[in-house]
Order: C-alpha cells, then structure tokens, then sequence
C-alpha cells in the first residue's frame, strides 16, 4: 500500500499526531461565549444531504452554540448568499423556473428554522437582479441586500464580523 517515502511519511506523522494528544489529551471547547459574530459569505452551489452546503454549515454552528448554553443574544450569525447560490433562497414556484425542477426547494425549511432561531439569512440583490427575481420569489424573511453581498460582508467585518468563506 504505501512504499518507500511515503509509509515513513506517514509513520512520522501518526507518531507526531499521538505525541501532541498525549502531551494535550483535553478537548478544547470555546472561550468566547458573548459577542461571538460570523459572517458567511456563501457563493458555491454545493449541496449536502439533500440542502444546500452553505446553509448546512451555518446551521451546525447554530445548533453548537445552542448545545453550549449560548443564548440568541451572545451570538450573532449572518449568512449572505450570491452568485451560484442566489437560488437556494427562492420559494417553491420561483425555485422550480429556475431549476426546471418540480416539487419543493428542498432548502426552504433549513432557511426558516435558521430565521426562526435567528440567524440572518441574506440574498445580494445584484445576484437578484442578474437573475431577474423580486422579494415576490423569495422565501419568507430572507433579507434583501441592495448594495450588493461584497458591500455587506464588508460592513460586519468592519464591526467585527469573523469571516468564514464557504
């Protein structure tokens, strides 16, 4: 299986792996646990487990921080999509002209359980526009930028925003 260089390689590398969980053999959890605040900037039309990627993420993040006794108001997450990802946001009848699909956007009960826990779901209005869609094909509470998603991640990262790229 692993010849020559590569099995030392690896053998080197499970050695080291094995000597820092036995010099640090605690897991760590979070130290900051009020005014935590992320940004996610969501371009990619990637999809896991049947919803969008960019949502999906978010979401686990959401539900961590609900597990380590965080409240709504210790933590704010903005989740701003554009580009690729511009669709996951539409509701079902606007969502089905743009995929040709039928059925549901399968991403439409990620989005409101994210707004319901109050999480800040954007859509850029530039990639509105290119798109030709109105707040009519939106799915509820998703927030309209009309500067655009760059001019937004911008403005949180100025307010200090950690930046996460998915």
């Amino acid at each position: 299986m692993f010849k020559g260089k590569n099995y030392l390689s690896v053998f080197i590398l499970l050695v080291l792996i094995s000597s820092a969980k036995a010099q640090n053999p605690e897991i760590k959890d979070i130290t900051h646990k009020t005014n935590v605040t992320s940004v996610w900037e969501v371009n990619t039309d990637v999809w896991e487990g049947g919803v969008g990627a960019g949502l999906h993420y978010p979401s686990l993040l959401n539900a961590k921080y609900q597990s380590l006794g965080l409240k709504r108001g210790d933590y704010q997450i903005s989740v701003v999509i554009h580009l690729a990802a511009g669709y996951w946001l539409l509701n079902d009848a606007a969502y089905q002209k743009h995929t040709g699909k039928t059925g549901a956007n399968p991403n439409k009960e990620l989005v409101a359980q994210l707004i319901n826990d109050g999480v800040s779901v954007e859509i850029c209005g530039v990639t509105m526009l290119n798109n030709k869609w109105t707040a009519a094909d939106l799915l509820p509470g998703v927030m309209i930028l009309e500067t655009g998603a760059y001019s937004r991640i911008i403005d949180l990262q100025k307010s200090g925003y950690s930046y996460i790229r998915f």
